[in-house]
Order: C-alpha cells, then sequence, then structure tokens
C-alpha cells in the first residue's frame, strides 16, 4: 500500500466517497470481488463453482462493510474495515447509508427457490434487524442459515439454522449443502 502513501490516501476503509480515486491508484489490486477477496470467501467460491460445474444455477451475494451487498463480479479494492467491534447501532447506521435492505430485496425479487446465508454475527446484522422489524425469512421461499450459535435468536421455526463457530466450519458445511443439492431429490429438503 506504499504506493497510497505517494498520493496522500488512506487505506481504504469506509470511505467510499473515495472509490474512484482509489480504483485507479489500485488497478493492479482491484478487480472482481472472487478475485480479490481471499480467505473464506475464496473458499465459499470454489463450492459455488464445483455447484455449477454440477450444473446447479447458483448466485453468490458478498455482504460486505465497505460496500454493503455486492455481486462475486462488482469491482472492488482491497479495504481494512470490519463490523467486529462497532454497535448495533454503528452497524445499523452503516447498513442504512449503503442501502442494504433495499439491494437484499431487489435480490430477493428474483424468487430464488433457495437461500444461504453464510455470515458472521455483525454481518448478519446488516441483513436481518429483528429489532427494527426486517426478517430476511420474510423475503425467501427457504432459508438456510449459517452462523455462529449465538445468532439462532434472530430467526424464526420456518429457518433452517446451522450454528458453527468458526468459518472454516461455515465454508465447510456450505460445500457440503451445494454437493448434496446435485445428488438428493428437492422434495429431500
Amino acid at each position: 500500500m506504499a504506493r497510497l502513501k505517494t498520493i496522500a490516501l488512506p487505506i481504504p476503509t469506509d470511505n467510499l466517497e473515495l472509490e474512484k480515486k482509489y480504483l485507479e491508484a489500485l488497478r493492479g489490486y482491484s478487480g472482481k470481488a472472487n478475485k480479490v477477496f481471499g480467505g473464506i470467501f475464496r473458499e465459499a467460491c470454489a463450492s459455488i463453482r464445483a455447484g455449477r460445474s454440477l450444473g446447479l444455477k447458483i448466485d453468490l451475494f458478498v455482504v460486505s462493510p465497505r460496500y454493503g451487498i455486492i455481486g462475486e463480479d462488482d469491482i472492488v479494492v482491497p479495504y481494512a474495515f470490519s463490523l467486529s467491534r462497532l454497535s448495533k447501532s454503528e452497524v445499523r447506521a452503516i447498513s442504512l447509508k449503503l442501502k442494504v435492505k433495499e439491494r437484499l430485496l431487489s435480490i430477493l425479487k428474483l424468487g430464488y427457490d433457495l437461500v444461504y446465508l453464510m455470515c458472521n454475527k455483525k454481518d448478519l446484522l446488516m441483513v436481518n434487524d429483528p429489532e427494527m422489524g426486517f426478517r430476511i425469512e420474510e423475503y425467501c421461499n427457504a432459508l438456510t442459515v449459517i452462523a455462529a450459535p449465538s445468532s439462532s435468536v434472530s430467526f424464526g421455526k420456518g429457518v433452517i439454522f446451522h450454528g458453527r463457530k468458526y468459518a472454516s466450519e461455515r465454508s465447510a458445511l456450505l460445500a457440503k449443502m451445494l454437493e448434496d443439492l446435485n445428488i438428493r431429490h428437492i422434495d429431500e429438503y
């Protein structure tokens, strides 16, 4: 990130107003979300690619504290920003600013048969906030959530919930679920 210092730009966080400058300065580092993001996201992408290779139609969207909800092919810059140390009210303010609810509803209106939601507790608050009257399950035909066990209280009885403490366990479970989709009849779900 020495390149940013030479042009007096801070490391990208939640400062989207500087996005054009970042895209120009980080031209060699920015790119499609499925290439730029690493770790668990990369593992989830690998699982989804495997599911697609089996003939499943799968769309992938990411809850990003910098961008809101983005598609895997959206152009992003690497950033250092997390919701983990923020209060609920701060997370809600970011969610409003990024219009997460509106974007999520526009995606869910496409009428997916199954929705898998895998995220950590604070990112989950951006897309499911029962205290503020927004429950994602009300907009899904079938919802399966893979998140921290303590997040289960945020969902109703119709949601299939898999509590996994560690992100690596969540991505492994998602891979298994996608694999199972191709070998089990839909009536078994």
